[in-house]
Formats: structure tokens, C-alpha cells, sequence
């Protein structure tokens, strides 16, 4: 199955929302499940499954949505204010602070799962293994 590989933002915790990795402006998805999820495994959403697959990935899911929210607070709170510090920045760093764990607490739930299944194009270290010259 297709799904998004926006695995960079799982690796680079030094923040989604920053310079350098970014989310393109539009999705496409056919479904989102149960909170905000995107399935990543082999049985898609609506029940049909493939033939031959790893049983114990067959529901496996990714944070999807609290992914890009996670990146929309990051970029949101990492603005720089010219002003000074004011009691309204003050409160806003504490907001974002706890937005920003609650998020990663949800995230933590559907972490990026990686597996071999090659018979259906998947590679636990793609891109990495991809060679195309030989």
C-alpha cells in the first residue's frame, strides 16, 4: 500500500516546522482512522487485506495527523519576537511547551514502524538500500 513516507520528521526531532525539512502544502488521503492514524499496514481501512503478508503489521498505524500538528506548533511558537519579552510571549512559551509534549505524547502512541516485506515493495531501511544502477 501507497502512504506517505515523511519518515524525516521522525528522525530529526530537532523539530517539525523547522528550516530544514518541511511538509508539502496539500494532502491526498483516501481515510484517516481512529486518532487522526493513517494505516500503514496491510490491511487497508475499509477491511480488504493483502495475500501473504507479516500478520503483526497488519494494523500497524502512524501518527499522521498529530504529526502535522506537532509541525504547525513548532513553527507557530518558534517565531522570534523583535519586541522584547513581554508577559504575553511568557504565557505563550508555556502553552507552547505543553502543546508541544501533550502532541508528542499522542505521537509516541503510533511511532513510525518500519518492515521488510519486499513482495509488496517494502524496505525497513529505503531509501537507503535503493539502488537503481544495477
Amino acid at each position: 500500500p501507497d502512504y506517505p513516507r515523511n519518515n524525516h520528521c521522525d528522525e530529526d526531532r530537532s523539530g517539525p516546522g523547522s528550516q530544514e525539512i518541511s511538509f508539502p502544502h496539500a494532502f491526498y488521503m483516501d481515510a484517516i482512522d481512529y486518532n487522526g492514524t493513517i494505516r500503514i499496514g496491510t490491511q487497508l481501512l475499509f477491511g480488504l487485506e493483502y495475500e501473504n503478508v507479516l500478520e503483526e503489521y497488519k494494523l500497524a498505524r502512524y501518527a499522521f495527523v498529530d504529526t502535522v500538528i506537532g509541525y504547525n506548533i513548532h513553527g507557530a511558537c518558534s517565531r522570534n519576537n523583535h519586541k522584547g519579552i513581554t508577559q504575553e510571549d511568557k504565557f505563550r512559551s508555556v502553552s507552547c511547551e505543553e502543546m508541544a509534549a501533550f502532541i508528542e505524547r499522542r505521537r509516541s502512541l503510533y511511532p513510525l514502524t518500519l518492515w521488510d516485506e519486499p513482495s509488496y515493495g517494502r524496505l525497513d531501511a529505503w531509501p537507503a538500500e535503493l539502488n537503481l544502477s544495477g
